[in-house]
């Protein structure tokens, strides 16, 4: 497969996951789901965050530096966890300053470790 494929099937797995994600938002009711299916909105925008991250990682390891699978894949599995974090916590009404500074730093250090670790 040539570049130009990869990037339009790229681009329509991420179509398709923020697709499903907006009609699975739009056709549910939070007041009458279960816990389990509650919990599926915030794994679903993990998965799409992640996707679109590891993507957007992917062109700029092209364009610049190379960037290895394995290091594009735990930054991008730490950037997209925090926004989850942040609205698993604001769902349940706690979210404040002190939380949004305690994930900063666990996103800093987080991406300082995978920066200085060898994955190769």
């Amino acid at each position: 497969m040539n570049k130009k494929s990869i990037n339009r099937i790229s681009l329509l797995k991420i179509a398709v996951l923020y697709g499903g994600l907006l009609i699975f938002l739009m056709s549910t009711d939070p007041t009458k789901l279960s816990l389990p299916l509650l919990l599926i909105p915030f794994i679903w925008i993990g998965l799409c965050l992640y996707v679109l991250i590891k993507q957007v990682l992917g062109h700029i390891s092209g364009r610049f530096r190379r960037i290895s699978k394995k290091r594009k894949t735990s930054i991008a599995f730490t950037l997209a966890a925090v926004p989850v974090c942040m609205l698993l916590l604001r769902s349940i009404g706690q979210l404040t300053i002190r939380d949004v500074l305690i994930l900063a730093g666990l996103i800093a250090i987080g991406t300082f470790y995978v920066g200085r670790v060898r994955l190769a």
